[in-house]
């Protein structure tokens, strides 16, 4: 397995909470980006995701839907026994629209493959992002109401059988189900919410015991997340940005947390990877 190394780009928003005495590193959640800073959650526990496919050289469409459905069963999967969170895969959707895209909000959950035109950030020497994870969420109580991926397939290239110099698709997506979830990066190297992975490694798709103690955490099953509010209420905010990065002659791809703040009816909008 290639080594997984890796320059520490990200800027890691949210608490850590660290489980257990005999483990170096924590799960991170994710939080408003404003003052009282509250970690961001899913007040009701079925997520329903709705794919919107593209073609993508090397990776049928069918390819793709196996890729979204295996990330979203690792986090299920995962939570068998400690949590009752679960993500259902919907009906394939031609609407490309996403909180990232447009701006605004639809309480669709869409995972949207991009061939066309990117609606992220330009690509910045040689690095550029992969994904973008955006959420949208009350700006005090950190309840999510709204969540898209858009997944960059104009300047990447994916693949499915772990392709050395191409990115893996599930990995990618398994990794931005996490933020969609309401988690951050993780300073565990062995976990799918590390902030770095190198082209061709396809580790990242199955869940380490760092992921799953955020899960189970934030998502106890029979129980309320920890620190919810007693008030459902409304906001906005964003996710996460893949990007491709040079090291040691290798091409790597840092999940790198970027922030972007805009003002919209006391809400906030920002992008994680």
């Amino acid at each position: 397995m290639a080594s997984r190394r890796a320059a520490l780009l990200a800027l890691l928003v949210g608490a850590g909470l660290a489980l257990g005495p005999a483990r170096a590193a924590a799960f991170t959640r994710s939080t408003t980006v404003a003052a009282p800073f509250a970690p961001l959650f899913w007040r009701h526990r079925s997520v329903i995701l709705e794919p919107s496919y593209a073609p993508l050289p090397g990776v049928p469409m069918t390819a793709q839907h196996d890729a979204l459905f295996n990330a979203m069963a690792a986090w299920n999967d995962a939570g068998s026994g400690c949590s009752d969170l679960q993500l259902l895969l919907g009906e394939e959707t031609f609407e490309t629209g996403t909180v990232r895209s447009t701006g605004g909000s639809d309480d669709h959950r869409r995972v949207v493959f991009r061939t066309e035109s990117w609606v992220g950030d330009p690509c910045l020497g040689d690095r550029c992002q992969i994904a973008l994870t955006t959420t949208r969420y009350h700006p005090r109580t950190g309840e999510l109401r709204d969540a898209d991926i858009d997944i960059n397939a104009v300047e990447i290239r994916f693949s499915t059988t772990g392709e050395p110099g191409a990115m893996d698709l599930e990995s990618a997506i398994t990794h931005e189900v996490g933020h969609l979830i309401g988690l951050g990066h993780t300073p565990d190297p062995e976990s799918t919410m590390f902030e770095a992975l190198t082209t061709g490694e396809t580790h990242f798709r199955s869940l380490a015991a760092d992921d799953i103690d955020g899960l189970c955490f934030v998502y106890p099953a029979g129980l309320v997340t920890p620190d919810a509010p007693l008030t459902p209420t409304q906001g906005l905010r964003g996710g996460c940005a893949v990007s491709t990065s040079p090291a040691s002659g290798a091409a790597w791809l840092v999940l790198a947390g970027l922030l972007l703040l805009l003002a919209r009816r006391r809400a906030a909008l920002s992008e994680r990877g």
